[in-house]
């Protein structure tokens, strides 16, 4: 079965057009959503290197630092808290 031609040329842009599609899909409006992003954020360093943070309010100071280990601390019912979040029973 033969195509007209104007049939083969719709049928070639519309692979084009589709191609083109399926690169801006994937490739370059995935960038841009991460730029957009980026530019988004308040501090522009990763987590991993905050090593202390202070909270100064009116009426109160909190300081948190990140420890190389994590620290048990025993309470009064015999339960073990940990820095890392796990509770232990003894």
């Amino acid at each position: 079965m033969k195509l007209k031609r104007s049939t083969q040329v719709l049928l070639l842009l519309a692979v084009i057009f589709g191609g083109g599609v399926l690169l801006y899909e994937g490739a370059i409006a995935p960038e841009f959503e991460r730029q957009r992003q980026e530019e988004q954020r308040a501090f522009r360093f990763e987590a991993s290197a905050i090593r202390q943070m202070t909270l100064t309010r009116a009426d109160y100071t909190v300081q948190l630092t990140k420890l190389d280990e994590p620290l048990e601390i025993p309470s009064e019912d015999e339960t073990r808290l940990s820095t890392t979040g796990a509770v232990n029973e003894a």
